[in-house]
């Protein structure tokens, strides 16, 4: 196992996968252990890099061409990706291929065809010889799953992220099943910082409600945003200077799960500026019969119970067979609510400190 990797160990055994890593507890009785790499937990977070966000981003990008022969980059058009994007062109930093997925469920698919695609058609001149590549589910796909297929996404390496989702473009974004070209690197906008405030300190701490991929030899993983720590720690504390400035103290762990702050978190680490326009994510996935965990799931939903039923029999059918799994492992007992997160090591913000979420939260995380 890799010091540098994002794993589970429950006992004596070692995954990188929840789901298999919930089968082993509810096994053995053991609890389950999330480790981050080893260059975040060594890195002294509670400084803050002199180096502007966008100067860290620019070499991180630079070293990534240097270290590879290929770049596959993850496109969304999110402020991830779009600014993990400008950062690439400004430095003149060739990407071999875009890739874009779409999951084929009618009204869903939004973000990528009307500002993924859009974007790229506007830079089209600046990317002459980068790969463009979309790949899509369609709705006959739907029809080939069946009750178990959970399972099957552990064959791709990535059925931590599709335990409970009902959208097939989740099963698109396993690497493995793409090609590689000599040393392949698949270079991911995977989300903002979490930091919290507790006992009059600042802390970031690791949560595993992110996808992170092992790959292979020749076809890597790489977290643009968390894999070079200087990129990380920066974030950290731009977010942590930002709320203190701003958010009055008894509301200095709201702005990581409001929506209200999300406009604010985005600012706050230099993925928009004040005057760029920003689509804030639609909160209103509450519905009083279907469960969605964002609004794109939900949609989904709606649309193949009224147009596929057939289809939501298997996803409902699988939901059911995960229960059997755990009872204890899902988000209020319920699986398609997805799994309960493990949190990894609480680095200090303030001081070099390293602690853990019982130390932290002795009678339970409740941030």
């Amino acid at each position: 196992m890799k010091s540098n990797a994002r794993y589970y160990r429950v006992g004596s055994s070692i995954t990188y996968d929840k789901l298999e890593a919930i089968k082993l507890s509810e096994n053995t009785g053991h609890h389950i252990e999330y480790h981050v790499p080893e260059f975040l937990l060594q890195h002294p977070m509670h400084i803050e890099p002199e180096q502007d966000m966008w100067t860290l981003c620019t070499a991180h990008a630079q070293r990534i061409r240097k270290d590879y022969e290929y770049i596959r980059f993850w496109y969304s058009g999110g402020s991830d990706s779009d600014y993990m994007l400008k950062v690439f062109l400004a430095a003149g930093v060739y990407i071999d291929e875009i890739i874009m997925v779409k999951c084929g469920i009618p009204g869903t698919d939004w973000e990528i065809d009307d500002i993924a695609i859009q974007n790229l058609k506007k830079i089209k001149s600046q990317i002459p010889n980068t790969k463009i590549r979309i790949e899509t589910k369609t709705l006959d796909n739907y029809y080939d799953t069946d009750n178990f297929w959970f399972d099957t996404n552990i064959k791709l390496g990535r059925a931590s992220k599709c335990i409970t989702y009902l959208r097939l473009n989740e099963e698109l974004e396993s690497i493995n099943l793409y090609e590689s070209y000599g040393r392949t690197v698949n270079v991911v906008g995977i989300d903002k910082p979490s930091i919290c405030y507790v006992n009059q300190r600042w802390y970031t701490y690791f949560l595993d409600a992110y996808d992170y991929q092992p790959g292979t030899d020749t076809n890597d993983f790489c977290c643009f945003f968390e894999d070079d720590p200087l990129v990380f720690a920066k974030q950290c504390h731009l977010l942590k200077n930002a709320i203190v400035r701003t958010v009055d103290n008894n509301q200095y762990n709201s702005v990581r799960k409001e929506k209200m702050y999300e406009r604010f978190l985005n600012q706050s680490i230099q993925r928009i500026s004040k005057s760029e326009y920003f689509i804030p994510c639609k909160n209103n996935y509450e519905h009083p019969s279907v469960c969605g965990l964002n609004k794109k799931e939900l949609d989904a939903k709606l649309y193949m119970t009224k147009h596929h039923p057939i289809v939501m029999e298997h996803y409902k059918n699988g939901i059911e067979h995960l229960k059997t799994v755990s009872t204890k492992w899902w988000n209020n007992n319920n699986p398609e609510q997805g799994p309960i997160g493990c949190l990894a090591a609480f680095l200090c913000l303030d001081e070099q400190h390293t602690t853990t979420v019982d130390e932290l939260f002795p009678i339970g995380f409740n941030i």
